[in-house]
């Protein structure tokens, strides 16, 4: 019923199991098994993140793909005793409740996604004294597991992970990157000029005036060199918005916004 390969058994049980909750026992009901049961086929055939990466290898070879990296909270509102759960701020819903959260790393060559890594991201008043580790250098450890086994085209993240670390880090392991900026970082146009630093939303090169919906600049960020790109973007409710992204990949500005725009899909 549920498939004889190994990576079907869970999916398929959450998607025979709609609408109802995805406990065990809810989805033991696909099955009409018990409980323990799902809990003991799940504990046996589960996969791990190797094998999901050799999957990832055979589906694209030698071609290079990009790596995406993004965080998600799971809902774990009246949880009291799952570890690993803390009062997480929820920038969607602009709320904070108890959550989990967990950094993932997925492969795409623009047209087929594949997740294929995850690590928990625990609070650090949660943690253990000297395990503690922020969101940035868990998509660190996620880069560093894949970049030796998968040809990496660029590394494509959101504003959380634009930090000086994070871009001295890709620097110096040759990793391209593309990033959403937040609009108060104070750029340099020239580094010998201390006194050409801007914030980049004031920056006179980077202003967008008549049909132009894009632009980029050379700068300098806590002395790298980087490629800024301004962007007019359209909401869901037509109105436009100004975005910021920074990359150490020099193209043209409608390429800096088609790689984030990846990160969509």
């Amino acid at each position: 019923m549920i498939g004889t390969e190994r990576k079907l058994y869970y999916p398929m049980m959450l998607i025979l199991s709609m609408p109802r909750k995805k406990t065990a026992e809810a989805l033991a009901k696909t099955l009409n098994k018990s409980g323990d049961t799902v809990l003991r086929i799940l504990k046996d055939e589960c996969i791990d993140a190797n094998e999901l990466i050799c999957k990832a290898q055979q589906y694209f070879g030698d071609n290079k793909v990009d790596i995406i990296i993004d965080d998600t909270i799971i809902n774990k509102m009246y949880s009291k005793n799952i570890e690993g759960t803390g009062d997480i701020y929820d920038p969607v819903s602009k709320t904070t409740f108890r959550s989990l959260c967990s950094v993932v790393a997925m492969i795409s060559d623009g047209r087929i996604a594949l997740h294929v890594l995850h690590t928990l991201w625990i609070k650090q008043e949660l943690s253990s004294p000297g395990h503690y580790k922020t969101q940035v250098e868990i998509a660190q450890e996620l880069i560093d597991q894949l970049k030796d086994k998968i040809k990496i085209k660029i590394v494509l993240m959101d504003g959380l992970y634009a930090s000086s670390k994070m871009i001295t880090w890709c620097n110096e392991r040759s990793i391209n990157f593309e990033m959403r900026f937040h609009s108060n970082r104070k750029i340099a146009l020239h580094k010998d000029k201390p006194n050409s630093t801007v914030k980049m939303r004031e920056c006179e090169k980077l202003q967008l005036r008549g049909k132009k919906s894009c632009r980029t600049v050379k700068a300098f960020w806590h002395d790298e060199l980087v490629s800024i790109t301004c962007v007019k973007r359209l909401n869901k409710n037509n109105s436009t918005i100004i975005t910021y992204q920074i990359s150490n990949v020099a193209m043209l500005p409608r390429n800096h916004v088609n790689n984030y725009n990846k990160r969509w899909a």
